[in-house]
């Protein structure tokens, strides 16, 4: 009887220092795991959860009817997202949890023209422009600029509400790894995210943090940051095989 006592309290000292290693072993692999898991579930419940809006959504015009089909069948093969895009899906925000729209913000009517024409309609029409001319494309990106409080960051959320696309607010610190070469994985994740949940609007305030004016002095990650994403940036007019360009918007 006691060599039964003791051999079943060995083998629960057993069972519990091999779950305690484990999950010690797990923890020092990645440290981030749980941050991980988390940003893996919001990215994958807002996937399904846009992929459903759009096809609950009707259109009139066949054209759009197809280039939405054709884009949720891309989407749903993409819903697969690495460790560094679940990172950055922390920072997205489904269109409909967006609570302001234009006929929220006042005296600024000539801006929100000015974004419908360079924003809206590119991201919700782009058959209009799939085969227009390198000058009659839509911009890539769009600089908001005025002092602190006049609306900028609350534009940008309004035409996210509006186009009914992805919101991606992306915060600095995000970006911005200890160890040397994630950060500019990180800002690869971005777009290789927002692609994939095109039409997307990625929003990025006080840009000047992370891309000011480059110097001599600065540090090499920080260079590498710069270029990785002023090159990615700059990929964006790139059309797909149905000569469609990419629906992704840069909002600074």
């Amino acid at each position: 009887m006691d060599l039964l006592l003791v051999a079943g309290m060995m083998a629960t000292g057993v069972y519990f220092a091999r779950n305690f290693l484990s999950s010690l072993t797990n923890t020092l692999a990645d440290p981030d795991r749980e941050k991980h898991e988390q940003a893996r579930l919001q990215a994958k419940a807002h996937l399904e959860r846009l992929r459903k809006g759009k096809n609950t959504g009707q259109s009139g015009d066949e054209t759009v009817e197809d280039d939405t089909t054709h884009r949720q069948g891309s989407k749903s093969a993409d819903l697969t997202l690495n460790e560094y895009e679940n990172v950055i899906a922390l920072e997205m925000v489904a269109p409909e949890d967006i609570s302001i729209g234009f006929t929220d913000i006042g005296g600024l009517e000539d801006i929100i023209d000015e974004l419908k024409e360079s924003v809206i309609y590119p991201l919700t029409m782009p058959h209009l422009y799939s085969h227009a001319a390198p000058l009659l494309s839509a911009p890539s990106g769009v600089l908001l600029y005025g002092p602190p409080g006049c609306g900028k960051t609350m534009l940008a959320k309004a035409v996210a509400h509006e186009s009914g696309a992805s919101f991606i607010n992306l915060h600095i610190s995000t970006v911005t790894e200890k160890w040397y070469g994630d950060s500019n994985k990180l800002v690869r994740a971005v777009f290789s995210l927002a692609r994939k949940m095109q039409p997307a609007i990625i929003f990025i305030d006080e840009i000047d943090a992370v891309l000011g004016t480059r110097r001599s002095g600065e540090h090499e990650a920080s260079g590498m940051v710069k270029a990785e994403f002023m090159t990615l940036w700059d990929g964006l007019t790139s059309t797909n095989s149905s000569g469609i360009p990419a629906q992704i918007v840069v909002l600074v």
